[in-house]
């Protein structure tokens, strides 16, 4: 649906999916994720870097626009949904220009500080 709406030309929606934990092509290591959840924290930070640039982008078309999200998550997924709300709901929405990405060897975010 965000997708079709996008497609007829409504640019004040948006959505993005993150694969969730243990969803890698490799079996030993979807395994070992899906068991200790490893992935979770960067998985985190990588949707709460695309929510801000979006919204950044929002605010410099509509200053006054007022931005919402809807988290959708199933299984493991649920999980996921429901902490990066949290995320949202304790960090806001942070200014991304200029935010200092770590990164982990394979380019996963690790943190972000403002």
């Amino acid at each position: 649906q965000v997708q079709a709406a996008n497609f007829a030309g409504l640019r004040n929606i948006n959505g993005y999916y993150v694969p969730g934990v243990g969803t890698q092509d490799d079996a030993f290591t979807r395994n070992l994720d899906g068991g200790l959840g490893y992935s979770y924290g960067p998985r985190m930070e990588e949707m709460y870097l695309k929510f801000i640039t979006q919204a950044h982008e929002w605010k410099k078309q509509d200053p006054q626009a007022e931005i919402s999200i809807v988290s959708t998550g199933f299984s493991r997924g649920a999980v996921t949904a429901a902490m990066f709300t949290r995320m949202v709901h304790e960090r806001g929405i942070q200014d991304p220009v200029g935010m200092k990405i770590d990164q982990g060897p394979n380019g996963e975010i690790l943190k972000l500080t403002p």
